[in-house]
């Protein structure tokens, strides 16, 4: 579910890229990275590599690729596209079944443990292989408009308070907006000890007792104070226009270039102690996917063999996989994706000491959230949970 929307969400600021003709102009030491960043995100992205280039003298060629998803899926079966790729990590189970990925256990020299938050080492990671490396997550805030709110809540009690003041849905002002989706809601299930979907017994827990008594609490203590409609822009736009106190998003929805809500107004803190428990909200780790093109055949594949080459990839592999442990543990690049982005930081030193708002609430959340299951299965339980 996560994916899809993320996808739709940065469509729009995507490079057109024409996949193939990328891949057959790479050379054999230069390694290529597909991703779906934005404009800035792209640019600065490029001066990483120009950094990473200066200390090491390897070369990456970054491509930013509308479709990544579709572009993966055409290129990678014929031995073609990146030796990296950079998507959320709830693909991973369904990718390494397919065999699109390759595992760098053996390749990799970090201690992931001791670089990254608990939630990235575990979404990194399948069935004992290593497929990627995180460079940065998104999940859910609280977040509160200071013209309705003096102190951010501790508890969903102070919450609900602070919320019935401002609450006037004849106004259409509302005393909290939150998407209603299994991904935004996902921290108060978890708070009740409900869960959508057990990787570990197979098992769908939309009918769990657990289950069915935290969306109970949720229904029954916030649901009053939203918008009467399951619409997501409905569930979004009052925070942006100054018409709601609160709003559990996550950071693609904090973007006020055009909204009524001036930026300095709004104020950010985790999610308040309920009831039911702590909150722990789903976690959205983004990975640099090692693509199975690393260990790929000598010749490259396919259209290498018709043109006559005879490329070995496996050097532009190294070259891929000494980028990733580079550009994710680099503290200057985490911090400027959290500051500038909005990206909430994984690198364990950077997530502790951040305290740029909102990202310090965002990077208090994530730490205290838990990675969305990675198993294939995962990908078939959001559209009939939701």
């Amino acid at each position: 579910m996560p994916v899809n929307r993320r996808r739709v969400l940065t469509a729009a600021g995507l490079a057109t890229t024409s996949a193939l003709a990328g891949c057959l102009g790479d050379d054999e030491s230069t390694a290529s990275l597909w991703h779906g960043f934005g404009v800035d995100a792209s640019n600065d992205l490029d001066d990483d590599i120009s950094t990473f280039g200066e200390e090491t003298g390897q070369s990456v060629n970054a491509e930013a690729v509308d479709d990544l998803e579709q572009q993966i899926e055409s290129t990678i079966p014929v031995d073609q596209g990146p030796e990296l790729f950079g998507w959320a990590h709830d693909w991973l189970g369904d990718l390494k079944q397919r065999d699109f990925l390759y595992d760098a256990r053996e390749d990799v020299t970090l201690d992931l443990n001791a670089h990254f938050v608990d939630q990235a080492v575990n979404a990194a990671q399948f069935e004992d292989g290593l497929y990627g490396l995180p460079h940065s997550a998104e999940t859910v805030t609280l977040l509160y408009n200071t013209e309705h709110v003096d102190e951010p809540p501790s508890t969903v009690a102070e919450l609900v308070e602070t919320a019935e003041s401002a609450h006037d849905p004849d106004e259409d002002v509302y005393g909290l907006v939150a998407p209603i989706d299994p991904f935004w809601i996902s921290g108060w299930l978890h708070a009740g000890d409900g869960f959508y979907y057990d990787p570990e017994t197979e098992t769908v827990g939309v009918d769990h007792d657990a289950t069915v008594e935290a969306l109970e609490y949720y229904r029954d203590t916030l649901w009053p104070l939203q918008p009467d409609s399951g619409d997501y822009d409905d569930q979004v736009d009052p925070f942006h226009d100054g018409d709601a106190a609160f709003a559990i998003v996550t950071p693609v929805e904090y973007d006020f270039d055009d909204e009524d809500i001036d930026e300095k107004n709004v104020g950010a803190t985790a999610l308040p102690t309920a009831d039911i428990g702590e909150p722990s909200p789903y976690v959205q780790v983004q990975l640099w996917y090692f693509s199975r093109i690393i260990d790929a055949t000598d010749g490259g594949g396919l259209f290498d063999w018709l043109l006559g080459g005879d490329d070995d990839d496996g050097e532009a592999g190294e070259i891929a996989i000494e980028f990733a442990q580079w550009h994710t543990t680099n503290e200057t690049i985490a911090r400027q994706n959290a500051t500038e982005h909005r990206s909430v930081p994984v690198l364990s030193s950077v997530a502790e000491e951040i305290d740029d708002d909102p990202v310090s609430a965002y990077s208090s959340s994530m730490r205290t959230g838990q990675a969305i299951p990675a198993v294939p299965a995962m990908r078939a339980v959001w559209e009939p949970v939701g």
